[in-house]
C-alpha cells in the first residue's frame, strides 16, 4: 500500500540569487519525496541575473515582489500556495528539509 503524503508548496523570495539558488533547488528536488507532490513558488524582486531562468528550469512559478524585501516576497509567495503544507525556504538554504 502506497503512503499517502501531503502536497507541499515550497515558497521563497529571491533577488539576484543565481550563485546560490541552484544548490538550494538541487537539494530540494533530490530528496526522497515524490516530486509530483511539490510545487515551487518564488517571488522575485526584479533579479537582473539568471535567477528567473534557473527557477523556470525547476518548473517554478514566479511572481513579482514589488517591495524587493525577503519578508514581503515570502508573503507574496505564500498567498499563491494551494497545497496541503507550506515550506518557507530561503534561497541560500543548503539543508535537507523533506524526508
Amino acid at each position: 500500500m502506497e503512503k499517502i503524503l501531503p502536497t507541499i508548496s515550497v515558497c521563497m523570495a529571491t533577488l539576484n540569487a543565481e550563485k546560490i539558488l541552484p544548490e538550494c533547488l538541487d537539494r530540494l528536488f533530490k530528496q526522497n519525496y515524490p516530486m509530483g507532490k511539490i510545487e515551487l513558488i518564488v517571488s522575485d524582486g526584479g533579479s537582473q541575473d539568471r535567477t528567473q531562468e534557473i527557477i523556470k528550469n525547476y518548473e517554478g512559478k514566479i511572481f513579482e515582489n514589488p517591495l524587493k524585501t525577503g519578508e514581503a516576497g515570502k508573503a507574496v509567495a505564500v498567498k499563491q500556495a494551494k497545497n496541503d503544507l507550506i515550506l518557507i525556504l530561503d534561497s541560500d538554504n543548503q539543508r535537507w528539509w523533506l524526508y
